[in-house]
């Protein structure tokens, strides 16, 4: 899913002269949710670092781990402008944004809030001016036993 939401996105970031790494641990467990809305999430963080960035070369980071609380981790770092504590305080409410009139309705962000809680996950920023932004997203693991259940359903239609 991560993979995918970079490989999409990739191309874009490319032609604005934004690197893409991907840093991504092996053998990832599965999460309980819907997974077009999780990598819609992602590639929005990644387009909206992208335009904070204002038009200069930069680097966006995806990267993935397990967080030995059984929390799958996706952290999405840019080396972009950063953001001062006024904005990472409202930075998830609606209709919030930095862009100019008429290009972002501030929805996207409170949106990508909205659906992480609803996967009973959380979603944060970590960004201090003029040393990047990382939007931190935790979603639970899914265990091996609802996996196989889910496979085994699934299988039967």
């Amino acid at each position: 899913m991560i993979s995918d939401a970079a490989s999409i996105v990739g191309h874009q970031l490319g032609l604005a002269k934004i690197k893409l790494e991907t840093e991504l641990a092996p053998d990832m467990p599965r999460f309980n949710g819907n997974g077009n809305q999780i990598q819609q999430i992602l590639m929005n963080l990644t387009l909206n670092a992208q335009q904070a960035m204002g038009g200069e070369p930069g680097k966006v980071k995806l990267s993935s781990r397990l967080l030995n609380t059984g929390m799958i981790e996706v952290r999405v770092a840019d080396n972009g402008p950063g953001m001062s504590q006024e904005v990472k305080e409202k930075i998830f409410e609606p209709f919030f944004t930095t862009k100019p009139s008429g290009e972002g309705t501030g929805l996207g962000l409170s949106v990508s809030f909205k659906i992480i809680e609803d996967h009973k996950g959380t979603i944060r920023v970590e960004s201090e001016p003029g040393e990047g932004a990382t939007f931190v997203i935790t979603l639970p693991a899914l265990v091996e036993e609802e996996s196989v259940a889910d496979e085994l359903r699934a299988a039967a239609g």
